[in-house]
């Protein structure tokens, strides 16, 4: 039994494993005839691939190098286009993202019926959905199409009214006399001012006045000391300001109101004649409509309503004199588009105010501060009521 084993140990150590696993294919079946014929076929195979697939890397490289080349002559393309301004960056991009989404759309169709913007046209689902993504979502989405900015904007005075009340500054002019777009808001519930979208370009003596949950800011004085017809107006909800139909007329230093849907400029300045016109923004169709004249021309003056009527106060005049005159004009048939009705005199102030500030609130017209025909600046204010026949003095301001 030694014997076998030991013999078994010599025959198993004299097989030539080595030369199998790690030799140059002199191993066992290398060789045969066979093997040898196969292999050769295999090896020979394999470098008509690797040619092959050299091949393929060279086209691969050029295909890559040509479309670098071609992406640069897209750009400097786009580039000739944009600057000459027969293409924009932002239209380009939007052609872009569309030509992309058809594609998506067509590649994962979608098995849904309702469409975005048959969602966006109801004031029901935009208000629902405002209180489930917020405020700034529903300001995307504004954003994303004119469709859905025209739901979102459907819906701008009830979204408006879930805000918390604001007072809002826009414009004015700095210790040199410059013109600002700045614009600033203060919550009176705690006190703290904080900066908003400023105004498209700045203006100084302008006039700005609310309805349908917006802001809309009218005229002024440019950063060339050029009277404005620019109107615009910012919504609250969407922290963002668009432009209006401009007025008929350029008017710095103009009184403006809001009676409804109405939108009135007052007076004002253009150069150094001072305007007895007024006019009259119907906002449901975007038309400025002529108004009749005041009874007296009217520069830095301040315009309210109330209980139908618009009020023209102070102001100055064309001899540069601060005025105590009081317009009335009743703006009951402004709405159909009659304007039949004529400025008529009301109460005067009791002292004559120019720059002043006005508000109606509680069945009464508050009339504050302003300057005096000498320049001086103003303490005092006064207010009458709805019927009242003489304006009433009140206790001066600090």
């Amino acid at each position: 039994l030694g014997s076998s084993r030991r013999g078994h140990r010599r025959r198993f150590a004299a097989f030539p494993w080595r030369k199998l696993q790690f030799g140059s294919g002199t191993g066992m079946f290398a060789e045969t005839p066979g093997a040898a014929a196969a292999l050769g076929e295999l090896r020979a195979r394999l470098e008509a691939v690797e040619t092959h697939l050299r091949g393929q890397q060279l086209c691969m490289d050029t295909v890559i190098e040509k479309c670098a080349t071609l992406g640069e002559d897209a750009l400097a393309l786009r580039d000739c286009l944009r600057v000459s301004g027969f293409v924009s960056t932002d239209l380009f991009l939007a052609r872009k993202h569309r030509h992309h989404f058809a594609q998506m759309l067509q590649r994962y169709p979608c098995s849904l019926f309702a469409s975005l913007e048959n969602v966006a046209a109801s004031r029901e689902r935009i208000i629902a959905l405002a209180e489930f993504v917020g405020k700034n979502t529903v300001a995307s989405l504004a954003a994303c199409s004119r469709v859905t900015d025209s739901g979102v904007a459907c819906s701008a005075h009830e979204l408006a009214c879930t805000l918390p009340p604001m007072v809002y500054v826009a414009g004015g002019e700095d210790d040199d006399g410059s013109a600002l777009a700045d614009v600033e808001r203060l919550c009176p519930s705690t006190g703290v001012w904080e900066p908003c979208a400023p105004l498209p370009f700045p203006r100084k003596w302008c006039a700005a006045t609310a309805t349908a949950g917006r802001i809309f800011v009218l005229g002024g004085w440019g950063v060339n000391g050029e009277a404005l017809s620019a109107v615009d107006r910012f919504d609250p909800w969407l922290t963002a300001w668009e432009a209006m139909p401009s007025m008929q007329s350029r008017r710095g230093a103009v009184a403006a109101a809001a009676v409804g849907s109405t939108l009135w400029a007052i007076g004002g300045q253009d150069g150094s004649m001072v305007l007895h016109s007024s006019e009259v923004l119907d906002l449901a169709n975007g038309a400025w409509a002529a108004l009749p004249d005041m009874l007296c021309a009217r520069t830095a003056a301040s315009a309210v309503c109330m209980r139908g009527c618009v009020y023209a106060i102070g102001g100055q005049s064309a001899s540069r004199e601060a005025l105590r005159w009081v317009e009335r004009f009743d703006a009951g048939g402004t709405a159909a588009g009659c304007y039949a009705s004529a400025w008529a005199a009301a109460p005067a102030l009791r002292t004559a105010r120019v720059g002043l500030a006005a508000a109606a609130t509680g069945g009464h017209i508050y009339a504050v501060g302003g300057r005096d025909s000498s320049g001086k600046e103003l303490r005092s204010l006064e207010r009458i009521g709805a019927d009242g026949i003489v304006w009433e003095e009140l206790t001066p301001m600090c």
